[in-house]
């Protein structure tokens, strides 16, 4: 019954509705779920997998691992059960695409998008390490992004406890995706969060250059490839990644795991430190932020303008107020103390630096008549003969 399409028919309590994807760990399903009237993701275990007692311990073991998990960025596991032949875990259902999705549409990521979803992708594999827990399986086919451009991280089927004693496979065994594998993991080593590292490493270089740096024709050369050669130059291959960003592509991705990020606190520390170059950065470098929130501009008051020029003035309008100025200003530039009387209709008008303080006090400002005008006596002496 396991390998019958189960579209239609009812699995314990939920109703399978149709089948969304397929991997090495079972088939997953858009289910509902009857009790609670919410939608899931089911996934089943394969028959040939299912009979085997270790793998199915090793299933029963992902529902349990990735349920004592709680952050946003992985997936929430909602039950695990077993109906008839049928062993299954309802999970979160996540409405979006894959990075494999992703990049595929998008060719490659811009420089900003990628590391976002590196740092989002490293923050919950900082939660599953600080638990003991390592995924094994970093890949974008496990990495979704959901309508909010918010990245969760599914299918902790390969994982397993840094600290547990019980070992569900044979010593030497391989497991998970060749092409994001660590070395360590190809030579059938045990693996540890540095593993994780790497495997998110190579994500990243994949995002940042829309292929994985090591390719073949069967599983045996790739994995003898991302032992013995080094990784391909990020910056011949995408010429517009800045050199702190392939620094940190690899430093990730280190051959010996002594030579990478200890943990994934420090590949956040420094993600964060260049995310937050670019949003501060000239314009030139925002092409980089697609997809990045950036802190809004802050909103400055708008002045509001006086009710009298709010509004266009009319010709009538402008007249008067040209007139009324010119009264002022030839009101206050004539001087007088005659009442009721114009003082322009006396004398001339002198402008005034300062008013006088007394009448009949002579103004200092004011030169004396004595030195403008000559006495008549000296007139009738100067024409003496």
């Amino acid at each position: 019954m396991p390998d019958e399409p189960l579209v239609g028919k009812v699995v314990g309590d939920y109703e399978v509705l149709r089948e969304v994807g397929r991997g090495g760990m079972g088939v997953v399903y858009e289910a509902h779920e009857r009790s609670l009237q919410r939608t899931v993701a089911l996934k089943v275990l394969p028959s040939n997998i299912s009979a085997d007692i270790s793998f199915a311990k090793r299933f029963e073991r992902e529902a349990r691992f990735a349920a004592s998990l709680s952050h946003p960025n992985i997936v929430s596991i909602y039950a695990v059960g077993k109906h008839e032949d049928v062993r299954y875990i309802a999970m979160e259902y996540i409405k979006g695409k894959t990075l494999t999705t992703l990049i595929r549409e998008a060719g490659r990521l811009s420089v900003g998008r990628a590391l976002e979803i590196t740092l989002q992708a490293a923050d919950a594999l900082k939660a599953a390490h600080r638990v003991g827990m390592v995924h094994r399986d970093i890949k974008p086919d496990n990495i979704m992004i959901d309508e909010f451009g918010r990245v969760k991280v599914m299918d902790f089927g390969l994982a397993r406890g840094i600290h547990s004693a019980t070992q569900l496979t044979a010593e030497g065994a391989v497991l998970g995706t060749p092409r994001y594998m660590s070395p360590e993991q190809c030579e059938g080593l045990k693996p540890d969060q540095r593993s994780d590292i790497y495997s998110l490493g190579i994500v990243l270089f994949e995002m940042l250059s829309g292929r994985t740096p090591y390719g073949a024709d069967t599983p045996l050369a790739l994995m003898r490839q991302i032992v013995e050669l080094p990784l391909p130059s990020l910056q011949e291959i995408s010429a517009d990644v800045p050199p702190q960003v392939c620094s940190i592509v690899y430093r990730m991705t280190a051959k010996r795991p002594e030579d990478r990020y200890d943990n994934a606190d420090a590949v956040c520390e420094d993600i964060r430190v260049h995310l937050e170059g670019i949003r501060t950065s000239s314009p030139s470098g925002q092409d980089h932020l697609t997809d990045v929130i950036t802190p809004s501009p802050q909103r400055t008051p708008t002045p509001v303008a006086a009710p009298w020029v709010s509004q266009p003035l009319s010709r009538r309008a402008l007249f008067g107020l040209a007139l009324a100025a010119a009264i002022v200003i030839v009101a206050g530039g004539c001087g007088g103390d005659t009442p009721g009387r114009s003082p322009c209709m006396t004398r001339p008008c002198r402008p005034s630096p300062r008013p006088l303080r007394r009448r009949g006090r002579r103004n200092r400002n004011r030169p004396a008549r004595s030195r403008s005008r000559p006495l008549p006596s000296r007139v009738t002496s100067s024409r003496a003969p």
